[in-house]
């Protein structure tokens, strides 16, 4: 699978990661884009989206959990059908304020999109359950939408698979879903560990036809020299994030450096 890498340089967190930084495609510089992080004004997903436009879907790397919004840019691009499966210890469906997206409430928003055809959550705490129904019938039209909590998340990795075999995917994951010291972030993290996250992706690309794959969630150091502490979770962020690219990318050739477009 020769499927393109892209860096977002939102908030800095992925030029610490160098060996990722050798191994991408493409760093697009969105460092200076202003209220980009946490909640966007529409106007500005607009201008981010041009600053996209060369930049095909594939293996995107968007920062911290706080741009997990940018997924929709990218899911937008996807001119067929597709079933689209996200891992997040947070169920975003909650709802922003007219003209804007946030990280929260991006996957409402993705939910009135007419290309996605149905919704899987995966490794969402227990805690977001109550009122899901409620906030499917407010966010518009109904798709198909299915939720394993992380405790059920060794049937998710059976079962949907073989739901989706053979369909176009599009798999979004923040790392908050995992328990530290797998991966460290900036939010409250879940229970998983990175074997059984792997075995569902490795089935997933091996039954169905997965054509993007979008990833947040990395720790923002709190200095501009990073201690042996903040050194040893940006670390762990990236082994698990070259793990993510030699999956989907194979034997991918380590460049000098990503081009910055």
């Amino acid at each position: 699978m020769n499927m393109y890498v892209s860096l977002l340089n939102t908030d800095a967190t992925l030029l610490w990661q160098n060996k990722l930084l050798k191994a991408g495609d493409a760093l697009v510089d969105l460092s200076q884009v202003r209220s980009l992080r946490f909640m966007s004004p529409r106007k500005v997903l607009e201008e981010v989206n041009l600053n996209l436009s060369q930049v095909p879907v594939g293996l995107s790397f968007l920062g911290s959990g706080d741009y997990h919004h940018l997924t929709l840019l990218f899911l937008k691009k996807i001119p067929l059908p597709f079933t689209l499966i996200v891992l997040d210890w947070h169920l975003d469906l909650n709802t922003a304020p007219p003209g804007f997206v946030s990280c929260g409430s991006w996957l409402r928003e993705a939910l009135n999109l007419s290309q996605v055809e149905e919704v899987y959550v995966l490794g969402v705490q227990e805690e977001m359950l109550p009122g899901v129904s409620g906030h499917l019938r407010s966010a518009g039209e109904m798709v198909k939408f299915k939720i394993y909590p992380a405790r059920t998340f060794p049937l998710a990795i059976r079962v949907v698979p073989q739901e989706v075999e053979g369909r176009m995917v599009y798999i979004s994951l923040d790392k908050d879903v995992l328990a530290p010291p797998f991966a460290w972030t900036t939010w409250d993290q879940g229970e998983l560990h990175p074997g059984p996250i792997f075995y569902l992706l490795r089935s997933l690309k091996n039954k169905a036809r997965v054509i993007g794959v979008d990833v947040c969630g990395e720790y923002s150091p709190t200095s501009v020299v990073l201690g042996p502490y903040e050194l040893a979770k940006v670390q762990a962020n990236e082994i698990f994030n070259i793990a993510l690219l030699k999956l989907f990318t194979g034997s991918k050739r380590l460049k000098t450096s990503a081009k910055v477009v």
